[in-house]
């Protein structure tokens, strides 16, 4: 089975800036709120969860795209109305790709985290010994 990037949830990094937060699930895929052209915006959304997240990291995982189509339809179809079908299936069609663009321009393992519109990359935090 083919593995594909994808943006998962993660501490990892949590803490380098004050308003950090991981409240969704370690590992859960991820989307960019509605409200991602907010310049104050720093969190992604956890698909299952629910809950943000000011950090992601990418990872390849099986059959990746067809997994994040499906949380992405899980969770929008919870959180999105008003749209037709056709609409609605444009919407993810358009998610579900920027996500995967995203993904794929970085190295596997990058951790990423939102400034606005903008997407940074962070170095790993060293564990405490």
């Amino acid at each position: 089975m083919s593995r594909t990037p994808i943006l998962l949830a993660t501490r990892l990094s949590q803490g380098m800036r004050p308003s950090d937060c991981c409240d969704a699930l370690p590992g859960e895929p991820v989307d960019l709120p509605l409200n991602d052209c907010d310049p104050d915006e720093r969190t992604f959304v956890g698909l299952i969860s629910g809950q943000r997240t000011t950090t992601v990291h990418v990872a390849a995982v099986p059959a990746g795209e067809e997994h994040l189509r499906f949380w992405l339809r899980c969770y929008w179809t919870q959180h999105l109305t008003g749209l037709t079908t056709a609409a609605f299936e444009e919407f993810l069609d358009e998610s579900c790709a920027e996500l995967l663009r995203i993904a794929a321009s970085v190295p596997l393992g990058t951790i990423l985290e939102r400034r606005g519109n903008q997407l940074c990359t962070r170095e790993p935090i060293e564990p405490f010994r």
